[in-house]
C-alpha cells in the first residue's frame, strides 16, 4: 500500500478529450492534494491518448487495447489501486475542489463501521438535475432522489464518483463485465450490500457531471439511440436473473412481465425495436448460463435478503424519455398496480 498517497482517483475515458482541460483543472485546484491520479483510457479514437501524454500533471495512465466496456476499466482501477481508498471517476464531470476531501474525511470517520461506499452529491447539467443517491424500485429499476434524504445510508448510487472502501470490499467483488455499460454500477452497488454493506451518503461533496458518452447516454430530444435501448433493456433483465432470489422472481413475475409488455411498446415507439428490444432479448439468452452461474456465487455470500435491499418507489425516468398524454397516463396506471402489489407482497409475504 502507498504511503504518500491517502487516495486514488481514477478517470476512466473514452473519446474524452472534449472534456479533459476543464477536468483536470478542477482536479488541479482540489484543496486535497494526496492521491494518485490515474486514467484508464478504453482505446479512444479522438485523440484522448496524446492529449493525456502531452499534458504535465502527474499522472499514471493506461491504454486499454480495446474499448471492452466500462466494467472492465473500472476492475482494472480496483486491481492497480494501491490505496485503501478509491474514487471512480467519469471523464465528463468537474470535481468541486472539496470532492476528495469531503469523502476522504467522512471515510475515514466511518473507517469500522459497515459503511464501503461514499457517495457525492451529483449536480447533472445535462439533464438539469441535482442527484443525492437513490432506491433499488422492486422492479429492477433505480429511483434517484432529487432532494436530500432524511437518512444518509442510501440504497444505491451511480458511478460518477463514488468512493470506494477496498479493505471492507468483499474479496473478488468486481464490475460484471458481460454488462459493458448500464446496470454495471447498479449491479455492483447491490451485491456489495447484498454482502452487508452500506452505501453513504455525502452530500457536502459535490461533482458536475455533463452530456454522457455518445450513442449510450440520453438527455432528452433527438433519436433515442438503439444502442443504449440495448444495453438497458438487456441489463436490466440480467440484473434481475443475477441478483434477485428465487422467491423474489417469483413473487414478482407478473410485475416483470407488465412492464415487459410496456418496454415493448416504448421501443415500438422510439422505433428501436428491432435493432433494440430484440437483439436485447436474443442478448439476454445468451448470456442466462453465465448469469445462472453467477447467482450461484452471490449466494454463497449473501448476508441480507432481497426485502431489504428493494421496495417501492415512483417509476424513474430521464427528463424527455416520457411523452405524450397516453404514454403518461399508462405509467400512472402502472405506478399504482406495481405500489398496490408491493403493499400485497409485503403484507403476506415479507413480514
Amino acid at each position: 500500500m502507498n504511503t504518500q498517497n491517502k487516495l486514488t482517483v481514477c478517470v476512466i475515458t473514452y473519446n474524452s478529450v472534449q472534456y479533459l482541460p476543464e477536468l483536470l483543472r478542477s482536479i488541479e485546484d482540489s484543496s486535497f492534494k494526496e492521491f494518485e491520479l490515474v486514467f484508464i483510457d478504453n482505446n479512444s479514437t479522438d485523440g484522448t491518448d496524446l492529449y493525456l501524454s502531452g499534458n504535465a500533471f502527474p499522472k499514471r495512465v493506461i491504454n486499454l487495447a480495446l474499448n471492452t466496456g466500462h466494467s472492465h476499466a473500472a476492475n482494472v482501477a480496483l486491481k492497480e489501486c494501491k490505496t485503501r481508498y478509491l474514487v471512480l471517476l467519469d471523464h465528463d464531470t468537474l470535481v468541486d475542489k472539496d470532492l476528495f476531501r469531503n469523502l476522504y474525511i467522512q471515510a475515514e470517520k466511518d473507517k469500522e463501521s459497515d459503511f464501503a461506499v461514499f457517495a457525492p452529491r451529483i449536480i447533472d447539467v445535462g439533464r438539469d438535475e441535482v442527484y443525492y443517491g437513490g432506491e433499488f424500485h422492486y422492479i429492477g429499476k433505480t429511483y434517484t432522489y432529487r432532494w436530500e434524504p432524511p437518512e444518509r445510508e442510501v440504497g444505491m448510487i451511480g458511478s460518477t464518483a463514488p468512493l470506494l472502501d477496498l479493505e471492507k470490499i468483499p474479496p473478488g467483488t468486481l464490475f460484471d463485465e458481460d454488462f459493458f455499460i448500464y446496470w454495471n454500477d447498479a449491479d455492483y452497488f447491490y451485491r456489495i450490500r447484498a454482502c452487508g454493506k452500506k452505501i453513504k451518503l455525502v452530500p457536502e461533496a459535490v461533482v458536475t457531471h455533463f452530456g454522457g458518452t455518445k450513442n449510450y447516454s440520453y438527455r432528452g430530444g433527438g433519436r433515442y439511440s438503439h444502442v443504449r435501448a440495448f444495453y438497458v433493456l438487456r441489463n436490466h433483465r440480467l440484473f434481475i436473473i443475477k441478483n434477485y432470489m428465487w422467491s423474489t422472481i417469483f413473487l414478482f413475475l407478473p410485475c416483470f412481465l407488465l412492464y415487459e409488455l410496456y418496454n415493448i411498446a416504448f421501443c415500438f415507439r422510439k422505433m428501436v425495436f428491432f435493432r433494440g428490444y430484440l437483439p436485447s432479448v436474443l442478448g439476454t439468452l445468451r448470456l442466462l448460463p453465465r448469469m445462472i452461474k453467477k447467482r450461484r456465487d452471490l449466494a454463497k455470500l449473501r448476508a441480507v435478503k432481497d426485502k431489504r435491499l428493494v421496495g417501492w418507489y415512483k417509476l424513474d425516468y430521464n427528463p424527455g424519455v416520457v411523452t405524450g398524454r397516453a404514454e403518461s397516463l399508462f405509467l400512472g396506471f402502472l405506478d399504482g398496480f406495481l405500489r398496490f402489489y408491493y403493499l400485497v407482497v409485503k403484507a403476506v409475504f415479507w413480514r
